[in-house]
């Protein structure tokens, strides 16, 4: 038998993170997850202090979709019909046939518990 480590974003607490399969197996995968729920917390407080009535849900709501497409939200600064569906479709297909950089390893899956 043997130990394995597994890492998580206290973010998301160990009981979630089982449920919802935020697991990881190196800490590098863990670390972003908590970035990005650290983005979407701040992106959460952001939007419910500037947009009157907006209730916590829906900024939590909102904030999350924008963290997790953060690098499609930069690109639509300077080109916002990147937000189109069509575009968006395009750009997901086009990056998921990219092959790997060279000298990096092919991002590992979360461990299914």
């Amino acid at each position: 038998m043997s130990v394995q480590a597994l890492f998580y974003s206290d973010r998301d607490g160990l009981e979630k993170a089982m449920e919802e399969n935020r697991v990881y197996s190196t800490k590098a995968e863990a670390d972003a997850r908590d970035k990005l729920l650290e983005l979407a917390d701040e992106m959460r407080d952001f939007l419910v202090r500037n947009c009157n009535g907006l209730d916590e849900d829906t900024a939590d709501m909102v904030s999350m979709v924008i963290a997790e497409n953060r690098d499609l939200m930069k690109k639509a600064m300077t080109k916002p019909s990147l937000l189109s569906e069509k575009n968006v479709q395009q750009a997901k297909t086009e990056e998921q046939g990219k092959p790997a950089k060279r000298g990096r390893k092919k991002k590992e899956e979360p461990i299914k518990v």
